[in-house]
């Protein structure tokens, strides 16, 4: 069988932000020797037509400076005669990332306020004591937490590495998207294919709190299960140093823990 690629009549190409499409067409012409008399279409023929030794593989590039970006997706073969077939070679764009920026509020228990992360006390007087003791407690009041969410989506062809998926659930190791280290969590993971493995659309997810890093703040309890009251400048100091992958008691009855690893977001995401 001869290929005769890249005929005029059916060629086309689409192109928009983030897609496109290039079909290349051609002929595919059976030898009448490869034919018995009077034979008619079959589909044995198409599938002979469908494997012509020089027809692109899936998956490959376009066959054109500057349209590495296109990859051989679909191969459509109809039979005009018996030794006549069309062909179309479907390339499509892998696509550029694209970024999603959201936001949530979602309601949590906090001990520390906001303004500042000093804690939240709570004291009373017996009013009936004569010497007027002062009960001082730390609070745990319910808090509205703005979260914002930044979600990756890019279709590639190839699968994802082991360090974009052993990454998640890590924080940002240097400062990303304006914010300190530790402020980014790798939140989500997602990857499909919908060709057979020639392409995977991954989507990841990263998201901050914004006010703060992703690091926990305890305070020591008494034997009644009640914090215990501290200076508010110590628990401060603690709660505004940068995040660490590491577990941090140098304050006197309050610990800082950093519970998730550290990756370098810019390598794993983009700028």
């Amino acid at each position: 069988m001869e290929l005769i690629l890249d005929t005029v009549k059916g060629h086309g190409v689409k192109m928009s932000f983030g897609s496109g499409r290039i079909v290349r067409t051609g002929i595919i012409k059976a030898e009448p020797a490869e034919l018995p008399a009077g034979s008619t279409p079959t589909p044995a023929m198409l599938l002979i037509a469908s494997k012509h030794p020089q027809l692109p593989n899936y998956g490959d590039p376009y066959p054109e400076v500057g349209y590495e970006g296109y990859y051989l997706k679909d191969i459509v073969i109809n039979a005009v005669t018996a030794r006549i077939y069309t062909v179309q070679l479907v390339y499509e764009f892998r696509g550029i990332v694209t970024i999603k920026d959201s936001s949530t509020l979602s309601m949590v228990n906090s001990q520390l306020h906001p303004d500042g992360f000093t804690p939240i006390y709570v004291q009373w007087i017996n009013p009936n004591d004569p010497n007027a003791k002062t009960i001082k407690k730390v609070a745990n009041v319910r808090s509205p937490l703005p979260m914002r969410h930044v979600t990756f989506k890019a279709t590639v062809d190839f699968q994802a590495s082991n360090d974009f998926l052993s990454a998640f659930g890590s924080v940002n190791h240097d400062t990303y998207r304006g914010l300190p280290k530790g402020y980014w969590l790798y939140t989500g993971i997602e990857g499909e294919s919908l060709d057979d493995g020639i392409t995977y659309t991954f989507t990841a997810t990263i998201s901050t709190k914004q006010r703060e890093d992703w690091s926990e703040v305890n305070f020591l309890v008494d034997d009644r299960g009640q914090p215990i009251p501290l200076p508010e400048a110590d628990v401060e100091a603690l709660r505004s140093k940068p995040y660490e992958y590491s577990i941090d008691n140098s304050t006197n009855g309050v610990v800082k823990v950093g519970m998730a690893p550290l990756a370098d977001f810019t390598s794993l995401f983009g700028d």
